[in-house]
């Protein structure tokens, strides 16, 4: 279960999600325990061994949304996803032109990073090798 509030991104956050390099799915419940509407957005530094499902949500006070992480198979890398969230008002709608316009004015979301790390068969840790593929220079 990941918290989030205005005043504390990192309040109850993992600082890491770990996967198998064959592939796996992990859920998580974002939950936002602060007085406002959150705007929610989720980034992702490796879109072609990762799905996140919603990458951009709204989170009412005292409420929960589900978030899912699958992975594909694939070698093993050091990848991240970003949480990016900012207080709004009820009458937003879409999430991704708010996250727009906050830009436009200059309104920088509050941040989280949680490290997607991999682990083997037996429940090692796998390091990520270092060597740059066709696929990742595209």
């Amino acid at each position: 279960m990941f918290t989030l509030s205005r005043m504390h991104a990192s309040s109850g956050l993992p600082q890491c999600a770990y996967f198998n390099v064959t592939g796996g799915k992990s859920d998580h419940m974002l939950v936002n325990i602060g007085e406002k509407r959150l705007a929610v957005k989720i980034r992702c530094s490796n879109n072609n061994l990762y799905r996140v499902s919603p990458n951009a949500m709204f989170i009412e006070p005292g409420q929960c949304q589900n978030l899912v992480v699958v992975r594909m198979a694939g070698p093993a890398r050091s990848d991240k996803l970003i949480l990016q969230f900012l207080p709004c008002d009820k009458d937003a709608e879409d999430c991704k032109e708010f996250f727009k316009q906050a830009d436009k004015n200059g309104l920088r979301p509050e941040t989280t990073r949680i490290s997607l790390k991999m682990v083997g068969d037996q429940g090692y840790r796998v390091i990520p090798s270092r060597e740059v593929t066709d696929d990742a220079i595209s």
